[in-house]
């Protein structure tokens, strides 16, 4: 393990030193990833073996690094909080992994998840009761403001709430002004 991999990883100096103190090999742990191998005429004919971190999309190794926290969270009740649960994942795996935590047979525990998203396709009330839809805005000051699709009165079960939140109708929409490039004197 090189000297920068060790500082991604946040061990700690005293440890590392005391490690090369003492000579100690430190271990480097690869996850392998393993799929079937398909001749022409659709037979599999074996295995292939990847490396996560090197073979793997980035959908793949975020998915893959979802699922121990997604799993002791429903296992133990807890609360999971993701920042873009949605980045890099294909649309119908977040829905998949969403799915889990409204599905009374899965989570027994009444987990929860809470995460952040800029996809819009995930603003459906077939996945989320409108009380679990919550908005961010920024104010004119960069104050970022917190409010509930719930707040809204008129808002209908048969509503298209990603439609209406394109449209402007809850707010939360970027300011994004005007890209001017200066040039050099």
């Amino acid at each position: 393990v090189s000297q920068a991999e060790l500082e991604k990883l946040n061990i700690p100096e005293k440890m590392l030193s005391q490690l090369r103190a003492a000579k100690s090999p430190l271990i480097e742990i690869g996850i392998k990833t393993v799929h079937n191998k398909y001749d022409e005429s659709d037979q599999c004919i074996g295995i292939e073996t990847f490396d996560l971190d090197s073979d793997e999309s980035e959908g793949t190794k975020k998915y893959f690094s979802l699922s121990a926290p997604f799993l002791d969270t429903l296992k133990n009740g807890k609360i999971l909080f993701v920042d873009e649960l949605d980045s890099s994942l294909h649309p119908m795996l977040t829905i998949s992994l969403i799915s889990m935590f409204n599905n009374p047979k899965i989570n027994t525990k009444n987990a929860q998840l809470i995460f952040t998203t800029h996809d819009t396709n995930l603003l459906n009330q077939q996945l989320f009761h409108k009380s679990q839809i919550w908005f961010t805005e920024k104010d004119s000051y960069g104050v970022t403001h917190l409010h509930s699709l719930a707040e809204y009165k008129k808002v209908r079960p048969t509503d298209n709430i990603e439609k209406h939140y394109v449209q402007g109708k809850y707010g939360a929409i970027p300011y994004l002004g005007t890209f001017t490039f200066a040039e050099k004197s």
